[in-house]
């Protein structure tokens, strides 16, 4: 009330304020355009949209009369009515008027200005919104223009080679195509939208059964219209196997694994149906079945301890987050022993525990019993599953895990191998876990070309960083930063193959220096942290160049140091010449250049942009 009470105060102000303007200023001034956008916020806290719209309207309008769209007061006067007219729901209005604010903020402000977040932050909650409503009301034309405003938006703040941006486009491309269909295909698409919407109402209330039959009626309708690749028609696919899985839940909770088996059964024709009889998925689902069968004419015994194996498999769990690490795996152990004494050696809820026994030997750095477990899991895994199975691309990148854990690399860099490999045949270049594998690949070579190099044999280090770099072109594209950090790493590899030995081993002190230098920093001594940054930058400036990364990143701990005691006017050139350095040699989209520039932006030095 009070807060209310000092709004009503401040407009009497504000209105008196605006008619001086008027009389001493003018009608058309840009104070006078201030006044008018001041009460209409006035106006917008008091909660009387009504009376705040015409004022903002005004002070956006007379803002574009007099300054011109290319000012940020103008596009401040944007995004405010933008703010006012979402609230009243009017979406297209005010998309329109965040757009403008944006693209101006971000022309005149840069991207990591607040001015240009506010409107970003906006757009990217309203226009998937948006999208979403069109396209189930079947108005794609629409729906196309606003996601196409998306990719423009994403595209200006992360860099068009961002993730994000790719998956805006390719949602582009999908509704760009739908405008191509039937009147049929289309009319066909909204009856999908709104079993689907039915189905999720039904999911909601837990009602797993009823449920599904809208589904699969819509599975139905989006795989005639769009095809079974489709992403509409794969994430409803997912969404009816999702469905099948609390239906198995429930059962299971019953200890009714007749009823589980059965439902498994219809899983895995479903499969079938969609991947092929011989595919993993549905296979699968036949070995689930066949269990559950199998428990089902269990004798009380055996049910009981099935029992005891779950909750001993539940306390290793949370021992386990608890880093209770010695119990966990008398916990783990305990459940491997009733599982094998249940189902046998080779079957997969054996070797489930047993691989909670090696992850718990690992958790206490007994990295040799691990191995041995995990080695056990792998061979388990391939002879009930096979070689083509995410489960064994799983356990081979486990064990390559724990084998660079060991510090054993070579030994490591097969095993990524082969887990890699099946990932892309079975999963496919998008999936998730063969992007980890990607990763995991690239990290370790980085990782093993590094000692090469610090062994001087560069041939090797070289080979290794090639591998990388066709990894990461696969994986990222060719202008992605990780990219260009393995390029800048082939540089540094061919500039210390080139340095005479004496060069190297200055080198090699600058390095050291490096490591004092983070030591000293983190020990809160900036000023001996400086003096040490000024050496490092003397051997860089001279082995390296000004066009190097290390260089330029001697440059900012320097500047950044100076800063930190006090010496801001010798911080600040040192600090931009080390963002003008990153822009050149990493690119604008670097998260080192990122970081560099938000860093100065935080200490208050001179615009970087």
């Amino acid at each position: 009330f009070l807060e209310q009470e000092r709004y009503r105060e401040s407009l009497a102000a504000a209105r008196e304020e605006l008619e001086i303007r008027k009389r001493v200023l003018g009608a058309e001034h840009p104070d006078t355009a201030a006044s008018l956008d001041h009460i209409g916020t006035l106006y917008y806290k008091l909660r009387d949209v009504a009376q705040a719209e015409p004022f903002y309207r005004q002070g956006f309008e007379l803002r574009r009369k007099i300054l011109g769209d290319e000012h940020p007061a103008t596009a401040s006067s944007a995004n405010n009515l933008a703010v006012l007219l979402r609230g009243k729901g009017d979406d297209r209005q005010a998309e329109s008027l965040y757009l403008r604010a944006f693209e101006t903020e971000f022309r005149l402000l840069g991207k990591f200005h607040n001015a240009t977040i506010v409107p970003f932050n906006e757009l990217l909650s309203l226009q998937p919104q948006m999208v979403k409503r069109y396209q189930a009301e079947g108005d794609y034309a629409e729906a196309s223009r606003i996601q196409g405003d998306l990719v423009r938006v994403l595209a200006a703040q992360y860099g068009p080679q961002d993730g994000r941006v790719a998956e805006a486009r390719l949602k582009l491309g999908d509704l760009q195509s739908r405008t191509r269909l039937s009147a049929e295909s289309r009319e066909a698409l909204k009856q999908a939208e709104l079993r689907g919407a039915e189905s999720v109402r039904l999911f909601e209330r837990r009602q797993y059964r009823e449920a599904l039959a809208p589904l699969q009626e819509a599975l139905e309708i989006r795989t005639k219209a769009l095809g079974p690749a489709h992403a509409d028609t794969v994430g409803t696919f997912n969404n009816v196997n999702l469905i099948f899985g609390r239906l198995i839940g429930e059962s299971l909770a019953q200890d009714d694994y007749a009823a589980a088996g059965r439902l498994e059964g219809e899983l895995s024709r479903l499969f079938a149906n969609r991947f092929g009889e011989k595919d993993w998925r549905a296979n699968d689902a036949r070995l689930q079945q066949s269990d559950y069968e199998r428990r089902a004419r269990l004798p009380p015994e055996g049910r009981a301890n099935l029992k005891l194996a779950a909750e001993r498999e539940k306390e290793y769990l949370r021992l386990d987050a608890s880093h209770a690490y010695r119990e966990a795996l008398h916990a783990a152990e305990e459940a491997l022993a009733l599982n094998r004494k249940v189902f046998g050696e080779e079957h997969l809820e054996t070797a489930k525990s047993l691989n909670h026994v090696a992850v718990a030997h690992g958790r206490l750095n007994e990295f040799d019993l691990s191995e041995a477990d995990l080695r056990q899991v792998l061979e388990i895994t391939r002879k009930i599953l096979g070689e083509e199975h995410p489960q064994t691309a799983l356990f081979l990148n486990n064990l390559g895990r724990l084998c660079r854990a060991k510090g054993d690399v070579e030994k490591a860099l097969p095993l990524f191998q082969q887990a890699l490999a099946i990932r892309k045949r079975v999963l496919g270049e998008t999936n998730a876990d063969t992007r980890t594998a990607y990763d995991d690949l690239a990290l370790l070579e980085r990782s093993i070309a590094d000692q090469k190099l610090q062994k001087g044999d560069f041939a090797a280090a070289r080979r290794l960083l090639d591998e990388e770099l066709g990894l990461l072109r696969q994986r990222y594209g060719d202008k992605d930063w990780r990219v260009t950090d393995v390029r800048l790493h082939q540089a540094e590899v061919a500039l210390r193959e080139r340095l005479s030995p004496e060069a190297r081993a200055e080198l090699k002190k600058s390095d050291e220096l490096s490591g004092q230098h983070l030591e000293l920093f983190n020990k809160k001594q900036f000023s001996h942290a400086a003096a040490v940054a000024q050496q490092m930058l003397a051997i860089c400036k001279k082995l390296r160049g000004d066009e190097d990364r290390e260089t330029a990143t001697a440059y900012y701990l320097l500047g950044r140091d100076f800063s930190l005691i006090g010496k801001h006017r010798e911080s600040l050139p040192n600090a931009e010449r080390a963002v003008a350095m990153r822009r050149r040699i990493l690119g604008e989209d670097h998260p080192d250049t990122t970081f560099a520039l938000r860093s100065e932006e935080r200490r208050g030095g001179k615009e970087c942009r």
